[in-house]
């Protein structure tokens, strides 16, 4: 008799918070590049980020990747109110801005940012960038 071990691996899933349709659709073909199976909820807002992760609790992601500049809420604010959500206190949350960040970069990480990048020019820096940050993830497949 033959035992077959199955084992379900988890999904990665991103929520991807950006106010702007072009850079959503270049941040989706870099993900894809590195990783198809990367399930990529969006929002064009932190105030929408912030609802859908009140509104579901079961909805959890494993990487929460928003723009600094944004309507609404920019991504300080959003930053500060994902924390208080339950369950996303520890959600590893990257920035990524057109605008390089480095002097910002205490006050981000003091928000409760884990991470953050400047937008490189192509889908393949991106992608390349992504590759990085997920790797830990990736790897374990």
């Amino acid at each position: 008799m033959l035992f077959y071990i199955i084992t379900m691996q988890k999904k990665i899933t991103i929520l991807l918070v950006d106010d702007q349709e072009d850079d959503l659709y270049i941040f989706k073909r870099a993900l894809k590049q590195v990783d198809v199976s990367v399930k990529c909820v969006t929002a064009e807002s932190g105030k929408e980020a912030v609802e859908k992760l009140m509104e579901d609790a079961e909805f959890l992601p494993d990487y929460i990747f928003m723009d600094l500049n944004m309507p609404v809420m920019d991504g300080k604010k959003s930053i500060r109110e994902i924390r208080k959500v339950k369950n996303n206190k520890h959600t590893p949350i990257i920035i990524h801005s057109t605008k390089n960040l480095k002097e910002d970069a205490v006050n981000l990480i003091e928000t409760g940012a884990s991470f953050y990048f400047q937008k490189p020019n192509s889908i393949d820096e991106l992608a390349a960038i992504l590759e990085k940050i997920l790797s830990a993830h990736i790897g374990n497949k």
